[in-house]
């Protein structure tokens, strides 16, 4: 006894040493870990991209954007902080120019948008000229600005720096998606590395329902929808939900909703809603502004509900994929929608009352009660699978729904002697493209 009693007096007497001695270099420590683990990690990448630098360059892009986050937070954030008063003077004598009226007209900004419209209208013709019938998209959005306008609840009430930043601001989006070969191959490479990122949802899927996610290629068997893509979603929102607790979503977010807000003119609340729908999705971006639900105004409202429909889930874009869609036109069409979704809902319903989120650093963010990483993981996924069963349902209801409405006009086409006439046949006839080749050799 007085052996295992001495025994444990020592083991005792180590253990609190190693504490004190944790305790009293905690900080050099950390240090010495951080320092280890930088260097180890830098001499992996500099082999890794020796070896494979097409392979590596995620690991490569990501490293440069870690040393750019690093070089604006530790050196230019505190340099533009001690240089405060000098912007500050400087940003003065420019809002002074900037808002200088002749006879109650803000000339500076009446010359501005002039030059550039007219900039944006020539490189516009320039362009199209080996194909004037392109054209045809400009009169189409001039015609859908046009009534906005009609259909709008105060047109007098109508601010138009927001109308006219934000279809600019998408325009500048499509020409460096689409038209600069850098920017288009930048984003392709990104749609890949995302559509492979969704892709992983099909091991757990195949391993949770079998044969009803990825049977045989026999027989004509294929998938059942709402056990193959539609898993996506619930994989999509935990990963979201796990972002959301180690304060990414929140970061990026607010970068964005930052840059929208100070070039379109819009409020924080709206601005944020308008970035996280390109990535969340019209539910979860609600979610996330929560706390300004309350105290935002109509037009506030209206514009979350318009970016809301405008933008793609980023949970339900494996699920268009799966239908054939290109996945570099989605991304691209759900970035260029977010801005011009504010256009269109400043046009129908302007704002006209004082908003209480104009600032995006006093904006809160929603909290949520959470204590680890794995907890974040089973919310998020639990929360995802309802969409998933209201998806299905409604795909159900309308789906039969077109089908009885197809049945109904076919049979009153047949009692006219109008053979295979149906609903579907008759919308085409009305918006559907029409064969070139074909309406030339009538002519």
């Amino acid at each position: 006894m007085e052996e295992c009693n001495e025994k444990d007096t020592l083991l005792l007497r180590i253990q609190s040493i190693n504490k004190k001695f944790l305790e009293n270099h905690q900080r050099k420590i950390n240090i010495v870990i951080a320092v280890v683990a930088i260097i180890a990690f830098h001499v992996y990448a500099g082999f890794a991209i020796a070896h494979d630098f097409h392979k590596a360059l995620p690991l490569f892009v990501l490293t440069l954007m870690t040393y750019a986050g690093l070089l604006y937070f530790l050196v230019i954030k505190q340099w533009l902080e001690k240089l405060e008063p000098i912007l500050q003077l400087v940003a003065d004598v420019f809002n002074r120019f900037w808002n200088f009226t002749l006879f109650d007209i803000p000339i500076c900004k009446v010359i501005s948008v002039v030059i550039i419209l007219a900039a944006f209208l020539v490189w516009i013709i320039i362009d199209s000229a080996n194909s004037r019938i392109r054209l045809r998209s400009v009169g189409g959005m001039a015609m859908f600005l046009f009534l906005a306008f009609i259909c709008s609840a105060n047109p007098s009430k109508i601010k138009w720096r927001p109308v006219i930043c934000a279809v600019l601001l998408q325009f500048i989006v499509g020409v460096l998606v689409l038209r600069w070969p850098a920017g288009n191959e930048a984003f392709r490479w990104f749609s890949e590395q995302v559509v492979t990122f969704l892709n992983y949802a099909m091991v757990g899927t195949a391993q949770t329902y079998g044969f009803a996610s990825s049977p045989p290629e026999i027989c004509g068997f294929s998938a059942v929808f709402i056990f193959s893509s539609l898993q996506i979603i619930i994989y999509f929102g935990a990963i979201v939900s796990v972002l959301y607790y180690l304060g990414i979503i929140e970061a990026i977010l607010s970068r964005i909703a930052w840059l929208m807000q100070y070039t379109v003119g819009t409020t924080a609340a709206e601005s944020l809603n308008a970035a996280a729908c390109i990535f969340l999705g019209q539910t979860e971006a609600a979610i996330l502004i929560e706390p300004a639900l309350k105290t935002m105004t109509e037009s506030e409202i209206h514009a979350v509900m318009a970016a809301g429909f405008a933008c793609i889930a980023g949970s339900l874009f494996s699920a268009y994929i799966a239908f054939g869609a290109c996945p570099t036109y989605l991304l691209s069409a759900t970035v260029m929608s977010a801005s011009v979704s504010l256009a269109m809902s400043k046009l129908l319903y302007p704002e006209i009352q004082e908003s209480r989120q104009k600032e995006i650093d006093s904006f809160k963010f929603a909290t949520r009660e959470v204590s680890n990483i794995l907890q974040c993981i089973c919310d998020g996924a639990y929360h995802s699978s309802k969409f998933v069963w209201a998806i299905g349902a409604n795909l159900v209801v309308y789906i039969a729904l077109l089908a009885l409405l197809n049945a109904v006009v076919r049979f009153f086409g047949s009692l006219v002697d109008i053979q295979d006439l149906s609903f579907n046949v008759g919308i085409f006839r009305v918006f559907g493209r029409r064969d070139e080749n074909s309406s030339s050799s009538s002519r």
